[in-house]
């Protein structure tokens, strides 16, 4: 990455944003930029004092893949809506490095470890995300993209979200909640827990709503979702809600209540 590059890519943070535009943002004399993504063009940079991860869909370094960074707002705006702790969030153009997404960075927040996904995994909140991540079809959820600060588990990194059309083979819904629940968190759950794994599902379905998702997704401006692919994602994030509930109690029916039936025995 030439130096020139580099200011450019920072200096884009300062960039009217598509979506909540933030005008204290600008460059200036100690701002750097750095590569962190280790699969997607992810950066760690830090313009006029306040540190941000920034992710390109049209400037990359090395190996690392653009990004499409409209998932990521999508991402955060729909978490932040069923209650979900997610960063800050907004969209920036820039007419050389081109479109990003501009993430706060969390001060004093770290990686969660296996033993707190453990214990977070069937709390209501651990429900809500792993729920929110079957209906946006994120099959990337890992310790490296769930963030503790305090009390509170951030979920971060949307970009493979929302690609219904290429959801790898294998990755069903009931995939992403094996793979979130583990044996630990299926073996956890008491045959009273049906009703609160459905409660939750139920809740998504109602804080997001068809106009609220035709809202939130014709907010995302032209240059990061064209019209063309504007009614594909409207279409498949519709017809994963209208299926997120059946989807979570046929998980409990096929893989759940077997569980506690043998323990019975």
């Amino acid at each position: 990455m030439t130096e020139d590059r580099a200011r450019a890519l920072v200096a884009a943070i300062g960039a009217p944003a598509a979506t909540a535009p933030d005008a204290s943002w600008s460059g200036r004399a100690g701002d750097y930029l750095k590569p962190v993504g280790t699969r997607f063009a992810t950066f760690l940079a830090q313009v006029a004092g306040r540190p941000a991860i920034v992710k390109a869909e049209d400037y990359t370094v090395a190996e690392l893949r653009p990004v499409r960074v409209h998932r990521e707002w999508l991402g955060a705006r729909l978490a932040s809506r069923i209650g979900l702790a997610v960063p800050a969030t907004r969209l920036a153009v820039h007419p050389v490095v081109g479109r990003l997404s501009v993430q706060d960075f969390v001060t004093g927040a770290r990686r969660i470890s296996a033993e707190e996904l453990r214990r977070v995994a069937t709390t209501p909140e651990g429900l809500r995300i792993m729920l929110f991540d079957v209906l946006i079809a994120n099959h990337d959820r890992r310790p490296d993209n769930l963030l503790i600060l305090g009390n509170a588990v951030l979920a971060i990194d949307f970009n493979v979200g929302f690609d219904f059309a290429e959801v790898p083979i294998g990755w069903s819904p009931t995939t992403l909640m094996q793979l979130w629940l583990g044996i630990d968190g299926m073996l956890a759950f008491r045959p009273d827990d049906r009703q609160r794994l459905d409660d939750e599902a139920a809740r998504i379905e109602a804080l997001l709503d068809e106009n609220y998702l035709a809202d939130t997704v014709a907010a995302i401006g032209e240059a990061f979702l064209p019209g063309s692919e504007r009614a594909l994602l409207l279409e498949g994030l519709l017809a994963r809600r209208r299926t997120l509930r059946r989807w979570a109690l046929d998980f409990w029916t096929q893989h759940i209540a077997p569980i506690h039936r043998l323990l019975e025995t």
